[in-house]
């Protein structure tokens, strides 16, 4: 008998350290980023620049504020319109479902190409305001994605050619 325990022991352990010590939210399916991708089919995702998540001592909670890192990765100048340029997401039941951003933007934001000593990185944050319904079990996190979709531009000439970056945030409630 004292052997099954610590047989149980040993498993419970190993278990533990296996699955790294806490339960993460699974990334999105196939299926689930292939309808993000007909959200945006015009637009080249992940290649002209980065979206990172600006790290600070605290996690990100539902209705909290999130500082962003946009750099550019290209040769190009992006450029960003106020009314289109930061969509934020939440993933329910396998769809992705459109939130309000608590902060409005004024103004062009442009990145210069890649190299251009403080002009390629810009500063940005956004607010996502979640309703009751997106938050059913305010015990699991909730899948933020936080979109950013801009135009190249060469020579002072807009070229109609979009390109955007995502990043994910599990906020923690």
């Amino acid at each position: 008998m004292e052997n099954k325990y610590k047989f149980l022991v040993v498993f419970y352990f190993t278990l533990f350290i296996v699955t790294g010590c806490e339960i993460k939210p699974s990334a999105p399916s196939n299926a689930v980023e292939e309808n993000f991708q007909a959200i945006f089919p015009q637009v080249a995702m992940g290649d002209s620049f980065q979206l990172n998540v600006v790290a600070d001592e605290t996690t990100p909670t539902p209705n909290s504020e999130i500082r962003l890192s946009i750099i550019n990765k290209s040769t190009h100048f992006i450029s960003f319109p106020p009314d289109s340029d930061v969509k934020l997401f939440v993933l329910k039941d396998s769809e992705w479902v459109e939130v309000r951003n608590k902060i409005t933007y004024s103004g062009l934001l442009q990145l210069y190409p890649q190299g251009t000593l403080l002009k390629d990185t810009r500063i940005s944050r956004v607010h996502p305001i979640l309703d009751d319904n997106m938050m059913d079990n305010e015990k699991e996190e909730i899948l933020l994605r936080i979109v950013m979709v801009g135009e190249i531009v060469e020579e002072d000439v807009y070229t109609g050619e979009l390109v955007g970056a995502y990043v994910d945030v599990f906020l923690v409630p």
